[in-house]
């Protein structure tokens, strides 16, 4: 009889333990899906210069224009995005920031 509760008893904590790492799996790759959203790229990768690039346009449409992610490019964007008055120096974290909650407040 003992035996019988504690084989019980073993294959009861293999499935809690088995459920847990179901949970576990299932939080990561629901953070995995948060982290991700593909209409909003890294704040300051390549993609993000680009996203703004096209969002904003700093160049003359013939292909002449500042190179992504320059000081004369950041001041461009400034200028356009927030007529010289965003209050924060161009090209900073903050200043990065504030150029996507411009931009994706614009698109909603």
């Amino acid at each position: 009889m003992l035996k019988g509760i504690a084989l019980g008893l073993v294959i009861l904590g293999v499935c809690v333990g088995c459920s847990d790492q179901g949970t576990e799996k299932k939080t990561s790759t629901q953070n995995t899906l948060v982290k991700s959203t593909p209409s909003i790229p890294v704040i300051g990768s390549e993609d993000w210069l680009v996203w703004v690039e096209k969002s904003v346009g700093t160049g003359d449409g013939a292909g002449h224009g500042p190179d992504y992610g320059s000081q004369e490019w950041c001041f461009v964007v400034e200028k356009k995005l927030f007529a010289n008055a965003s209050g924060i120096i161009p090209c900073t974290v903050e200043w990065n920031q504030k150029v996507t909650d411009a931009l994706l407040k614009s698109a909603h």
